[in-house]
Protein backbone atom coordinates (compact mmCIF):
# COMPACT_ATOMS: atom_id res chain seq x y z
CA UNK A 1 0.00 0.00 0.00
CA UNK A 2 1.05 3.38 -0.83
CA UNK A 3 1.91 5.84 1.59
CA UNK A 4 -0.76 8.43 1.91
CA UNK A 5 0.31 11.82 0.59
CA UNK A 6 -0.66 14.97 3.07
CA UNK A 7 -2.78 17.58 1.83
CA UNK A 8 -1.67 20.65 0.58
CA UNK A 9 -2.67 23.45 2.50
CA UNK A 10 -4.75 26.34 0.14
CA UNK A 11 -3.77 29.14 2.37
CA UNK A 12 -1.42 30.56 -0.25
CA UNK A 13 -4.41 30.51 -3.16
CA UNK A 14 -7.16 32.10 -0.75
CA UNK A 15 -4.25 34.59 -0.08
CA UNK A 16 -3.89 35.82 -3.18
CA UNK A 17 -7.64 35.79 -4.45
CA UNK A 18 -8.63 37.95 -1.40
CA UNK A 19 -5.58 40.74 -2.34
CA UNK A 20 -6.44 40.58 -5.79
CA UNK A 21 -10.36 41.29 -5.01
CA UNK A 22 -9.17 44.17 -2.81
CA UNK A 23 -7.00 45.13 -5.84
CA UNK A 24 -9.97 44.92 -8.15
CA UNK A 25 -12.13 46.96 -5.60
CA UNK A 26 -9.97 49.46 -5.33
CA UNK A 27 -9.15 49.89 -8.99
CA UNK A 28 -12.35 50.13 -9.58
CA UNK A 29 -13.55 52.93 -7.24
CA UNK A 30 -9.95 55.04 -8.37
CA UNK A 31 -11.66 54.51 -12.25
CA UNK A 32 -15.15 55.16 -10.85
CA UNK A 33 -14.14 58.74 -8.89
CA UNK A 34 -11.39 60.04 -11.69
CA UNK A 35 -14.13 59.14 -14.46
CA UNK A 36 -16.44 61.76 -12.70
CA UNK A 37 -13.85 64.34 -12.33
CA UNK A 38 -12.85 64.18 -15.93
CA UNK A 39 -16.49 64.74 -16.93
CA UNK A 40 -17.18 67.59 -14.90
CA UNK A 41 -13.56 69.08 -16.15
CA UNK A 42 -14.95 68.38 -19.69
CA UNK A 43 -18.32 69.89 -18.96
CA UNK A 44 -16.65 73.40 -17.69
CA UNK A 45 -14.75 73.50 -20.56
CA UNK A 46 -17.24 73.07 -23.09
CA UNK A 47 -19.43 75.69 -21.22
CA UNK A 48 -16.76 77.79 -21.28
CA UNK A 49 -16.13 77.82 -24.99
CA UNK A 50 -19.81 77.91 -25.76
CA UNK A 51 -19.64 81.26 -23.91
CA UNK A 52 -16.98 82.85 -25.26
CA UNK A 53 -17.71 81.95 -28.56
CA UNK A 54 -20.39 84.43 -28.50
CA UNK A 55 -17.93 87.31 -27.02
CA UNK A 56 -15.15 86.97 -29.54
CA UNK A 57 -14.09 84.31 -32.47
CA UNK A 58 -11.01 82.02 -32.20
CA UNK A 59 -9.08 83.69 -34.97
CA UNK A 60 -9.34 87.23 -33.33
CA UNK A 61 -6.83 86.10 -30.75
CA UNK A 62 -4.14 86.16 -33.67
CA UNK A 63 -4.83 89.26 -35.02
CA UNK A 64 -2.52 92.06 -34.70
CA UNK A 65 -4.68 94.41 -32.62
CA UNK A 66 -4.83 91.68 -29.74
CA UNK A 67 -0.95 91.17 -30.28
CA UNK A 68 -0.70 94.71 -29.36
CA UNK A 69 -3.10 94.65 -26.45
CA UNK A 70 -0.85 91.88 -24.78
CA UNK A 71 2.42 93.41 -25.09
CA UNK A 72 0.44 96.13 -23.52
CA UNK A 73 0.16 93.86 -20.46
CA UNK A 74 3.98 94.56 -19.73
CA UNK A 75 3.59 98.54 -19.44
CA UNK A 76 3.30 99.79 -16.10
CA UNK A 77 0.37 101.92 -16.59
CA UNK A 78 -1.83 98.83 -17.78
CA UNK A 79 0.06 96.48 -14.97
CA UNK A 80 -2.18 93.48 -14.09
CA UNK A 81 -4.84 93.75 -16.57
CA UNK A 82 -6.52 91.34 -18.52
CA UNK A 83 -6.71 92.52 -21.89
CA UNK A 84 -10.01 93.12 -22.23
CA UNK A 85 -9.92 95.72 -19.13
CA UNK A 86 -6.61 97.29 -21.37
CA UNK A 87 -9.01 97.42 -24.36
CA UNK A 88 -11.84 99.22 -22.34
CA UNK A 89 -9.61 102.00 -20.85
CA UNK A 90 -8.26 102.27 -24.31
CA UNK A 91 -11.92 102.91 -25.28
CA UNK A 92 -12.95 104.98 -22.69
CA UNK A 93 -10.03 107.46 -22.58
CA UNK A 94 -10.59 107.88 -26.19
CA UNK A 95 -14.63 108.51 -25.34
CA UNK A 96 -13.05 111.33 -22.86
CA UNK A 97 -11.02 113.17 -25.49
CA UNK A 98 -12.99 116.61 -27.04
CA UNK A 99 -14.68 116.30 -30.49
CA UNK A 100 -12.11 117.12 -33.27
CA UNK A 101 -13.15 120.03 -35.52
CA UNK A 102 -12.63 119.45 -38.94
CA UNK A 103 -13.92 122.45 -40.22
CA UNK A 104 -12.23 125.46 -38.84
Amino acid sequence: MPPIAPQSSRTGLLTTLVIFVILFVTAAIFAIYFNVQLRATEQRLLDKNKEYTNVVADTAFTTPEFMALQTLQSDPQYASDKVFDIALKQRNDLAALPPLSVFK
